[in-house]
């Protein structure tokens, strides 16, 4: 259920090319259209053995992502995948509820991301960016864009916008670490859990009677029985925020600017007119989405997904790139345009779990685009090192040189 390391699958056997791994994660999308072409969804073989089915087309996957009869809470998901044992408690994130109960979490903290309170964070998050350039600036040699800029730019914002302590935001980034590339089941994947547990209850545990109006307090010392979360609910909420507000848009950041350094024109226009760069951001999250596959869900009816049917009891991921790929939805998908116009694309996702941070995420690439000075790729392309889960696609490093 956790955004899983995941070495090489198979579509169907072992003997069809691989869905994932190193030629994956630096280019996904040409096998991934060429299974779009025979079917709208593909039963995967992950190394373990494990079943999943990955949808590759717009129409499809935007139906999985509505539909009411897929499953997402975290019991009947591992019951699933057939993986014995209990949920660990970071996994009861609100991603892995179903309404009712997500409806009470969504309700608790979607005032703090609505567009008009995150608009008051620009002039923060334009102060954090540019601090953050000023010390790439006063490097010697080239500056390392995923290091120093991406990772640390939504990853300040969002510890602020939580609350958590300066001395407490270490220790929850060398756990999210371990925990990110641990393979799912291991010893070290359950003691990485477990680390990141205790940093999150530490924190939590702080927050009880503290008079701070940060997002953290408000959950913590909510009024009413009904308003309350319990313990486990905090330290999964605060997991899931913290992950989500700023693992994706270090990727979208990385991915986004890499994408315009290997397509000049593109980059030349958004540096002559910064009108452009609202667009552009939501052309870089279609051409190239940070959350590459939606979080697990599983079937609890059989599925109609064009001419094939999903059985119940079976784990779905909603193919979020390449269905922002999809030539049937957007001309010449794999051109990047960022005059492109129609916008749909999925990278948010779609229905109820669509993501409750993305106003946060398009400013924060927004005022990226905007600070940033110009670059140039300090090593070529090809020598750039991707890092992909099932659910996460990002560069572990983008070395550039910033103009003078």
């Amino acid at each position: 259920m956790l955004p899983r390391k995941v070495v090489a699958s198979h579509v169907g056997d072992r003997n069809s090319p691989p869905i994932f791994g190193d030629d994956f994660a630096r280019d996904p999308y040409r096998p991934l259209a060429a299974l779009r072409a025979r079917a709208p969804a593909h039963k995967v073989l992950t190394p373990d053995g494990t079943g999943l089915w990955i949808t590759t087309g717009y129409q499809d996957t935007r139906a999985v992502l509505d539909d009411p009869t897929m499953g997402k809470d975290a019991d009947g998901l591992r019951a699933a995948l057939k993986r014995p044992g209990t949920v660990h408690e970071i996994d009861r994130m609100i991603a892995f509820t179903d309404p009712p109960e997500h409806t009470r979490l969504r309700r608790l903290i979607v005032s703090a991301f609505t567009t008009a309170r995150v608009a008051a964070l620009r002039p923060r998050i334009e102060s954090v960016a540019e601090r953050l350039v000023h010390r790439m600036r006063r490097a010697d040699g080239p500056a390392d864009l995923i290091a120093d800029f991406a990772v640390p730019l939504p990853f300040t914002v969002i510890c602020e916008l939580l609350g958590v302590p300066n001395e407490d935001r270490p220790g929850f980034r060398a756990a999210w670490s371990r925990l990110r590339s641990a393979a799912s089941g291991t010893t070290a994947h359950t003691a990485a859990a477990n680390k990141m547990a205790e940093v999150l209850s530490r924190i939590v545990r702080a927050k009880r009677g503290e008079g701070t109006d940060d997002l953290l307090a408000a959950l913590v010392n909510a009024p009413g029985d009904g308003e309350r979360l319990t313990r486990t609910e905090l330290v999964a909420m605060a997991y899931a925020l913290l992950v989500a507000g700023h693992e994706t848009t270090a990727n979208l950041i990385g991915n986004g600017t890499l994408c315009l350094l290997t397509h000049p024109q593109q980059y030349d226009l958004i540096r002559t007119d910064a009108g452009l760069v609202p667009g552009a951001v939501h052309e870089l999250l279609r051409y190239e989405s940070p959350v590459y596959l939606a979080t697990h869900r599983f079937t609890t009816v059989p599925v109609q997904l064009g001419h094939v049917t999903v059985p119940a009891g079976e784990v779905v991921l909603a193919g979020l790139g390449p269905a922002n790929r999809d030539p049937r939805r957007f001309p010449d998908p794999d051109r990047l345009d960022i005059t492109r116009t129609g916008g749909g694309h999925l990278s948010f996702g779609h229905g109820i779990h669509r993501c409750l941070g993305a106003p946060l995420a398009l400013l924060e690439a927004e005022v990226a685009l905007t600070v940033l000075p110009a670059l140039r790729l300090a090593v070529p392309p090809d020598r750039l090192d991707w890092h992909t889960t099932t659910v996460f696609r990002g560069l572990n490093h983008l070395p550039v040189t910033l103009a003078t």
